[in-house]
């Protein structure tokens, strides 16, 4: 038993984000699968991308914990998903997905069941924030004071 996880888009953020997280566990992780849909331009799944589906699945195991980051919640991708995974025990689907909820994902070694899902989304969440340089509170009123 094992983590597996699929990282799936529209166009090729899947790819880039695979590659991001590559530089970042500094190797060619096996880690994490992606499936980069559409992104040939065309609006119809292909039968390549059918196989390439098909193949990304036949490699999780019964027993494996699979965990699929798709970009959209409801888009075409999600749904993909949803339906080869409905059968499956240990499947887990999050919707919208950000670098370090992906990179947290792939460095868990924690099985990737229902409770550490919610913990994961969650610690995904708190890492969105506003970025911005704290400005200093002064009451001074010197029009000559630049800093």
């Amino acid at each position: 038993m094992g983590n597996k996880i699929i990282v799936a888009s529209h166009g090729n953020l899947a790819e880039g984000l695979k590659n991001t997280v590559d530089m970042f566990l500094g190797q060619d992780s096996n880690k994490i699968l992606y499936l980069s849909l559409y992104s040939d331009g065309n609006n119809k799944i292909s039968t390549d991308i059918s196989n390439e589906l098909s193949r990304l699945m036949r490699q999780i195991k019964e027993d494996d914990y699979l965990l699929i980051f798709t970009d959209i919640y409801g888009g075409s991708v999600d749904q993909i998903f949803l339906k080869e995974t409905m059968n499956m025990k240990n499947a887990f689907i999050i919707c919208g997905f950000n670098l370090p909820i992906v990179l947290e994902a792939a460095l868990s070694e924690k099985d990737m069941n229902r409770r550490n899902v919610m913990d994961l989304i969650e610690h995904g969440r708190k890492n969105l924030k506003l970025s911005e340089i704290e400005k200093e509170n002064t009451d001074s009123t010197d029009d000559n004071e630049f800093f």
